[in-house]
């Protein structure tokens, strides 16, 4: 390789206006560059700043989701084992490894009723009777039937018709 060689100069002179112009021309164009050095830093810092706050979220996603579908699957199992008669949900589903549940495409956990008959066989003491449904302790009084005589409100009587129901309430 050989020496870098200077430009020919062609034997021209360079006034002192020139050359003085030909540096700010050089002072102008460091500063530009310099302003430029400084967006890509800053742009840099602002890109690195948003991939880490992206990350962040991306993380924060991820743990609300595990955290969501752990809860979904516990409302499966305690569900089931409601059904299946468990005395103390909290407690059967403390014994229930969460390794050993198997689901399907959707998610949903398909061998519930199997882990709490193996926990049955296991732990007979958490079960009782099956749930069933309980009858309704409502008092409140029975819908009228269709076509019972309704009462006349007082303020829509005469008032013969008032005093005859009047009457006719007083003397039970």
């Amino acid at each position: 390789m050989s020496e870098p060689t200077d430009p020919p100069d062609n034997g021209k002179v360079y006034t002192p206006a020139e050359m003085a112009a030909t540096e700010a021309q050089m002072r102008a164009a460091r500063e530009e560059a310099k302003g430029h050095r400084l967006e890509a830093t800053a742009a840099k810092t602002a890109r690195e700043a948003a991939e880490a706050a992206l990350a962040a979220a991306t993380n924060n996603h991820t743990a609300a989701l595990s955290a969501a579908d752990a809860r979904f699957v516990r409302a499966e199992l305690k569900a089931e084992a409601v059904k299946a008669g468990v005395i103390d949900a909290a407690d059967a589903l403390a014994m229930i490894p969460v390794d050993k549940i198997t689901r399907d495409a959707d998610g949903n956990p398909t061998n519930a009723a199997e882990l709490l008959a193996a926990l049955k066989e296991a732990k007979p003491y958490l079960f009782g009777a099956p749930a069933t449904p309980k009858p309704s302790t409502s008092s409140h009084a029975p819908a009228p039937k269709p076509g019972d005589p309704v009462a006349k409100k007082a303020t829509d009587m005469t008032d013969e018709e008032y005093r005859a129901a009047r009457a006719a309430v007083t003397k039970r």
